[in-house]
């Protein structure tokens, strides 16, 4: 637009003109697409939560096999599977949903 106002194309009026509408429906846009990612947060929370349901009971079945190898007790298993449902536990009651940014195994401050 402003390289057709320089050539003459088009009168300043009709650039305000063109120029307000535009910076609206601009606004307006990102508007919508601040409440679009507003909106997904609650499903990315849900795949969040199910990523990491997912691990423990990975963890768990691994768990299992290092048993079965040798390299672990029962009872060293059955503590440590232990603190896997209590951590599967807090993520289904609510407790870490959203918490992207900290690695669940690592100890918190």
């Amino acid at each position: 637009m402003e390289k057709l106002r320089t050539e003459g194309m088009l009168t300043d009026s009709l650039y305000q003109s063109l120029q307000s509408s535009l910076s609206k429906k601009q606004s307006h846009l990102s508007q919508r697409l601040s409440g679009l990612h507003v909106a997904s947060r609650p499903l990315e929370q849900y795949q969040l939560l199910g990523l990491r349901e997912h691990l423990i009971h990975v963890k768990k079945a691994r768990l299992k096999e290092v048993v079965e190898d040798g390299l672990l007790t029962e009872a060293g298993m059955h503590a440590l599977i232990k603190k896997l449902d209590e951590e599967l536990a807090g993520y289904q009651a609510g407790g870490g949903i959203g918490e992207t940014d900290r690695d669940p195994d690592e100890p918190q401050a």
